[in-house]
Order: C-alpha cells, then sequence, then structure tokens
C-alpha cells in the first residue's frame, strides 16, 4: 500500500510494468515467503564472500568455504514455474535491478538445497577484498544504493502497530476473519492504528516526481536474454 504511493511505481505500471509488491517486499527486507537471488555471478560471488553485521554493515570473510547455489528454473512446466520463480531486477527503485534480483516461493517445508547445484570454494582474504572494492565506489555500496523506499521498508519492519486500512484489506484479500487477525496481532504486541505507519510527504513526492519522470527505474540499464 505504501509503494503505490511513490511516483516511481506509477510511472513504472503506466510503462507497462508488472509491479510485484511481495517481491519489492522480500527485496526491501520485510518478511516474506521469498528467497532472494541473483542472476550476476558477481553479485552472488559477493554476498558468499562476505558476512553482514547491522552495525558495520558489510565484512570480508578471510578463511573458511563457501558456497554458491545455482537455481534453474523449468520453463518447460512455463506456468507454475512462473508462478513461483519471480522477476524483481526490473521493478521500480533502482536496487533490484542493480542486484539483477529474482525471487523464489518457498514453501516451509521446502528446502532449497533440492532445487539446486552448489559450486564451494575457499576463501581467500586477497581476492575477496578486491570484490569488496569492486563494489565500493567512494566508500559506498553501490548494490545499495540511497532510496527513500529503504526508509520507508525499515519504519515499518520496526513498527509494532498496522494501520486500519491495512488490517481489513488483508483480511478481506486472504478471506480471514477480523477476530483472527486481531487475536494473532495481540500474540506479537501489535495494534491497529487509524494512522498509516508512513505517508509521503507533499515535498518528497515532488521530488521523486521530477526525479523520475520518463524514467522510472532511475539510471539501471535495462538488460534483455533470448534463449532457444
Amino acid at each position: 500500500m505504501v509503494i503505490r504511493e511513490f511516483p516511481q511505481v506509477k510511472y513504472a505500471i503506466e510503462d507497462y510494468c508488472n509491479v510485484d509488491f511481495r517481491a519489492l517486499a522480500q527485496h526491501y527486507k520485510l518478511n516474506t515467503d521469498l528467497l532472494d537471488m541473483s542472476s550476476d555471478i558477481a553479485v552472488a560471488a559477493f554476498f558468499a564472500t562476505h558476512t553482514y553485521d547491522s552495525k558495520k554493515g558489510y565484512q570480508i570473510k578471510t578463511d573458511g568455504i563457501g558456497c554458491l547455489r545455482v537455481y534453474m528454473p523449468n520453463f518447460n512446466n512455463l506456468e507454475p514455474e512462473l508462478d513461483i520463480f519471480r522477476l524483481i531486477g526490473l521493478q521500480p527503485f533502482r536496487r533490484p535491478g542493480l542486484q539483477c534480483a529474482f525471487a523464489l516461493r518457498m514453501n516451509k517445508s521446502d528446502n532449497f538445497s533440492k532445487h539446486s547445484g552448489k559450486a564451494l570454494f575457499r576463501q581467500n582474504a586477497l581476492w575477496n577484498k578486491q570484490l569488496h572494492e569492486a563494489f565500493y565506489q567512494h566508500g559506498k555500496n553501490i548494490l545499495f544504493p540511497v532510496e527513500a523506499i529503504d526508509d520507508v521498508a525499515v519504519l515499518i519492519k520496526s513498527s509494532n502497530q498496522v494501520s486500519k486500512m491495512a488490517f481489513r484489506k488483508f483480511c478481506k484479500d486472504n478471506d480471514f476473519t477480523d477476530e483472527y487477525v486481531e487475536k494473532v496481532l495481540l500474540k506479537h504486541k501489535i495494534i491497529i492504528s487509524k494512522q498509516l505507519t508512513y505517508s509521503l510527504s507533499r515535498q518528497l513526492r515532488r521530488q521523486l516526481e521530477r526525479k523520475f519522470k520518463d524514467r522510472p527505474y532511475g539510471d539501471v540499464e535495462l538488460r534483455s536474454r533470448v534463449a532457444y
């Protein structure tokens, strides 16, 4: 619901982009049933050679064994496959495109190792440092550009409330009774508020409209691949 407020999303939809709201929520660190993946070997290598610290950011692994997993979609069974295999990279907002992002929908009982191959490698501090430097330009990680939507996701994830509008929409879309969802929220100490958790300010909306008019994907290059 918040994402729809952003001009980039409006422009992307007008540009015939099918915006995947759940996939975007996953990519900006909200909990979903999706698993992040990338079609770019360098991006995958970065995450395989680093650990994440909430205070220090991404830190280089200096020893141990690393692992890259490869998932091959079964496009012979196209419709069911596309239901679980989602493209995030061709979406409004810059981060998904820079990370060449995809997502795989997983059930609680699913084991990703059964659907993927793996390549093990020995961590090397020297090579990992060079990879690290390739993704850090002017002290900032190019895979994580500064975007207003990132702040929104952090705010929502850290909040202990949900708007009444979102509550009612969730119940209706998922065919749950209000009473059942209220009990679940109460169990997790989440309150239902009349106020929206976040609302895009008029000033920021105008800034984004000027910045992304006719270019909803920002500076990200869009590429296509053809397979026979």
